[in-house]
């Protein structure tokens, strides 16, 4: 933590998820170092190669494997969605949505990135959620908000 950055009791570990979200998913710090903007996974193929890559990438900056994934996800039920986001503060939360709307066919992805104090801090997250298995005929819409 960088010297005069305290943390705003307010807002410390606040995120929320809502809507049609099945459960926030933690894949470990090598997923967080991502910063693509937006990444939909619905099968284990494209999934191990997303660790592939993450592994070796993480592997070049840092001389070590990253084997932070430990969870598996059943595709035939459940989709994954990663959306890169970022803020300054002395805390950051992510708060979460993700709205199916079918008579629009529609799938809406809502980060509200909430910024608490005064400190020059960037914290990032690739918003990684599980949500129902997704139809890809659908139109993805990927909105950010910020709050202060």
């Amino acid at each position: 933590m960088l010297s005069g950055c305290k943390k705003d009791a307010s807002c410390i570990n606040q995120s929320k998820i809502s809507g049609d979200i099945v459960s926030d998913l933690n894949l470990g710090v090598c997923y967080n170092l991502m910063q693509n903007d937006t990444i939909i996974i619905t099968d284990t193929a494209t999934f191990l190669d997303l660790k592939n890559k993450i592994d070796v990438d993480y592997y070049a900056l840092y001389s070590a494997k990253c084997d932070t994934l430990k969870d598996t996800i059943d595709f035939s039920a459940y989709n994954i969605i990663g959306y890169f986001s970022s803020g300054i503060g002395c805390n950051v939360n992510f708060h979460k949505e993700f709205i199916i709307d079918n008579a629009l066919r529609t799938y809406s992805y809502i980060i509200t990135i909430e910024e608490c104090g005064e400190c020059t801090l960037e914290e990032f997250s690739m918003n990684w959620i599980i949500v129902p298995k997704l139809d890809l005929t659908y139109t993805f819409i990927f909105d950010k908000k910020f709050e202060k």
